[in-house]
């Protein structure tokens, strides 16, 4: 039902012939396949028309080969806007997930003081890296 309610809305927008569609979490609460089938009609939907869609989420699970460009907000600054193809980081063989989680991991002592910027998950056998912890879902 969520995704027939997302599809209705999208298209309402892209009835009215925008350039540009900006969309903040759109995907966040759907299933895995929801969400796949949603991104596939967005994307056949907005390349047909011709329209911009600036995605914002912090769910990046199957996004490196759905976006054009890459625009990370870091506290304060924009830290990277570029094509896809030309993140150093994406063409030295880094995943979006990989590194944005970095990046994120890197910031989050300026957001909150209080957490150590030591604190290296990779070293913590409680911790696993490969877990999408950006999502809210939950893994079983």
């Amino acid at each position: 039902m969520a995704l027939q309610r997302r599809r209705v809305q999208l298209l309402l927008d892209l009835e009215r012939a925008p350039s540009v569609i900006l969309l903040d979490e759109v995907t966040a609460e759907l299933d895995v396949l929801a969400r796949a089938d949603l991104l596939r009609y967005l994307r056949a939907e907005t390349e047909q028309r011709g329209v911009t869609v600036v995605y914002a989420s912090h769910v990046l699970e199957g996004l490196g080969a759905w976006g054009t460009h890459l625009a990370f907000l870091s506290p304060g600054r924009l830290r990277c806007f570029a094509a896809l193809g030309q993140v150093p980081e994406l063409a030295a063989g880094e995943t979006l997930h990989e590194l944005c989680e970095r990046w994120m991991r890197e910031d989050r002592p300026k957001i909150d003081p209080k957490i150590d910027p030591k604190i290296d998950p990779k070293i913590d056998p409680k911790i696993d890296p490969k877990i999408d912890r950006g999502s809210t879902g939950s893994a079983m």
